[in-house]
């Protein structure tokens, strides 16, 4: 199936490179592969929360499967296909080239990884800065595939959508678990504070009775 998406926008980028910038979303892109999901995963495991690493670690795994599933039953060619001009107008690794070309466009997966794994995140997180850098994650591993040449514009958006819902009920856990770490902390502030006061009581007595 091949779908009526912009090419213009894709000559467009494709004419307007620069070395830095083609640099830099190589860079973005390369920690939207599974490697750079299992990094970040690690990190936040070792550093962090186990339970959310973990909770990630499946949510951006079915994502990509359902990447894949997708991607076979639209099966819409890559931008520069078609045209036979993919290996001048892709700015990837000749490597990488080879593996791109005998995969199919729509959805990106680079966008329905991040938009799940990023916003599940945000919405697990209370910490401004990361909720920004996950916001930034999101946006700019998207725009790097068409930057790069091997997604349509269209492909990101349907990925970032796609991506967003799949989040949607793991979104609701994090919730549901914050709600009860502060019903934990709330309980057991609460029976620190009983056993400060049993003990100042106890403590008392035996002053009283040490003064008899």
């Amino acid at each position: 199936m091949v779908l009526p998406f912009n090419m213009p926008i894709m000559e467009f980028l494709s004419d307007h490179r620069t070395a830095a910038l083609t640099s830099c979303f190589r860079s973005i892109s390369d920690i939207g592969e599974v490697q750079g999901y299992i990094l970040i995963a690690t990190f936040i495991y070792v550093m962090f929360d186990k339970t959310l690493a973990v909770r990630l670690s499946i949510l951006v795994t079915l994502t990509m499967g359902l990447n894949h599933i997708l991607k076979i039953i639209i099966r819409n060619p890559r931008p520069f296909i078609r045209e036979g001009t993919y290996l001048k107008k892709w700015a990837v690794s000749p490597d990488y080239v080879r593996d791109l070309a005998t995969e199919y466009s729509t959805p990106s997966g680079h966008a329905m990884a991040a938009a799940s794994f990023y916003s599940y995140l945000y919405s697990c997180v209370r910490n401004r800065y990361v909720k920004i850098v996950a916001v930034l994650a999101v946006l700019l591993i998207g725009l790097s595939c068409p930057y790069l040449g091997v997604h349509y514009v269209e492909d990101i958006l349907l990925g970032w959508a796609i991506g967003a819902r799949r989040r949607t009920g793991r979104s609701a856990i994090c919730r549901r678990d914050r709600r009860r770490l502060g019903t934990l902390l709330i309980r057991s502030t609460d029976r620190d504070r009983r056993h400060h006061k049993s003990a100042l009581v106890a403590g008392n007595d035996c002053n009283q009775r040490v003064a008899h």
